[in-house]
């Protein structure tokens, strides 16, 4: 072999040597240069987004985000979480409305009960205001209403308790007195003879001898008094 063709053998050794070389430094290495791929998918970072970004933007590589654990998709609408339901508050206006009307209509029965002259009557109606009557009749709740009707029982009675017999102012002579008593609220009566009490006195049989001063006051203190006179004693002929 001569000299020439030596030359042009190591010459294509050396071709084929470098080619193969360069192809299989190609196949076993990223774009990087790194001699290995990274098949490794990144998880997201603290803010939610992908770590994968390009080079130009900032923007997440393939468009892909993470919100709360779960990967939005593109083209895809972003899902909020259920809100808790409102717990319904107890105390509504209504009730409150409710419990001020009956404290303002059990201070006015209070005052009535507990009355000890008609002063504390007007001052019951005093504090009955059109304003008060308006928002229980509005409101309709039948507690409200009840409480409301008895109190209107007494501060709107105007009538005097009736005494019968009607005609018992004057003298009786040599009879036994029943008296009864009628009005629309509950009364209490005083009985004096002679000026004196009467203690637990029997209107329906008054016998003894005596001028008698009987007062009956109802609940709104409307009063009526009559004076009437047993007389069993004859006359004595002089």
């Amino acid at each position: 072999m001569d000299k020439r063709k030596v030359i042009i053998l190591a010459i294509v050794l050396f071709l084929f040597i470098g080619l193969g070389t360069f192809v299989f430094a190609q196949n076993g290495s990223d774009e990087n240069g790194n001699g290995q791929r990274n098949n490794t998918i990144e998880a997201p970072d603290n803010n939610g987004v992908d770590n994968g970004q390009d080079g130009s933007s900032g923007e997440p590589a393939g468009n892909q985000k993470w919100e709360g654990g779960q990967q939005e998709q593109p083209g895809e609408e972003p899902t909020t979480p259920n809100e808790p339901e409102t717990p319904e508050n107890p105390d509504t206006p209504v009730d409150n409305t409710k419990a001020e009307l009956l404290a303002a209509l059990k201070a006015i029965q209070e005052k009535i009960d507990n009355a000890d002259a008609l002063d504390d009557i007007d001052s019951a109606r005093v504090d009955r205001t059109d304003e008060l009557v308006s928002a229980v009749e509005e409101l309709d709740d039948a507690e409200l209403n009840d409480l409301l009707d008895e109190i209107n029982r007494v501060l709107d009675d105007s009538t005097k308790p009736l005494i019968t017999p009607e005609d018992l102012d004057g003298s009786y002579n040599n009879a036994t007195v029943a008296i009864t008593i009628s009005d629309d609220t509950a009364t209490n009566y005083t009985l004096t003879l002679n000026g004196d009490p009467v203690e637990n006195p029997n209107l329906d049989e008054l016998i003894e001898e005596g001028t008698y001063t009987l007062t009956v006051t109802d609940e709104a203190f409307n009063e009526t008094t009559v004076t009437f006179t047993i007389d069993k004693t004859d006359p004595v002929l002089l």
